[in-house]
């Protein structure tokens, strides 16, 4: 009816339901100026407005509106029957909330899950190829076939983080793991990170390895990958 939604603060008949939370019955339009889109409804023919309350709870979400073209009166099991409409219809509007509601949560779950990986693999990824690269300024015109091994170790890890951002849009498990077992991932980890770096990396196993859940497994490489992130930097 109206091209624009309506401010409800603009409203008396809005105020008058929310208190009341009863049907209200306007016999006839013509004399009754409060309907905000009255013209439009005498345009349709209508003369007479039944209005029942949409209540949710404590809260009046909107109001269920059934129109005449004659002014007459409506007897208790049509009230009951307009009333019982407009539980449907707020019904409705409650489970579309609650899936809007589910969506959110699942959008920002979603996000927060991103932004884990990018901290755990993009941005370890990253740190490892600038310095490599770092590495390879540093000696480019000394040594500059040692220069191009650094060079060398950077692309593999830029591949590494591109592959790693790939599958983190579709929540897999990392490609490290995939190939390998989570000590030989450990392992290739400190070699390809330390690789040329002042710092000297040793990997021990004590034990036997054991296979462990998958997403403990992913944490621990995660896990083992910043903190040879951070001793680096």
């Amino acid at each position: 009816a109206a091209s624009q939604p309506l401010p409800v603060r603009d409203n008396a008949l809005w105020s008058e339901m929310v208190k009341a939370r009863q049907p209200l019955f306007i016999e006839s339009l013509e004399q009754d100026a409060r309907i905000p889109y009255r013209q439009w409804l005498l345009a349709q023919g209508v003369q007479s407005l039944l209005l029942v309350p949409m209540v949710l709870g404590s809260e009046a979400v909107g109001w269920f509106s059934i129109g005449n073209t004659e002014s007459v009166r409506y007897d208790p099991e049509a009230l009951q029957l307009a009333q019982a409409l407009a539980q449907q219809a707020t019904i409705a509007v409650q489970l579309t909330r609650l899936a809007d509601q589910g969506q959110k949560a699942a959008i920002l779950q979603e996000r927060n899950r991103i932004a884990r990986e990018i901290h755990d693999t993009l941005a370890q990824g990253f740190t490892g190829v600038l310095i490599q690269l770092e590495a390879a300024k540093s000696i480019l015109t000394q040594e500059p076939e040692e220069a191009t091994a650094h060079i060398i170790q950077a692309r593999d890890l830029a591949r590494e983080s591109l592959s790693e951002a790939r599958r983190s849009v579709h929540a897999l498990r990392p490609q490290a793991l995939e190939d390998s077992n989570l000590p030989s991932a450990l392992a290739r980890l400190v070699e390809q990170m330390t690789s040329g770096t002042p710092v000297e990396a040793h990997f021990q196993i004590q034990g036997t390895p054991r296979f462990l859940p998958p997403e403990i497994e992913h944490d621990l490489l995660r896990i083992g990958t910043e903190a040879l992130t951070n001793v680096l930097k």
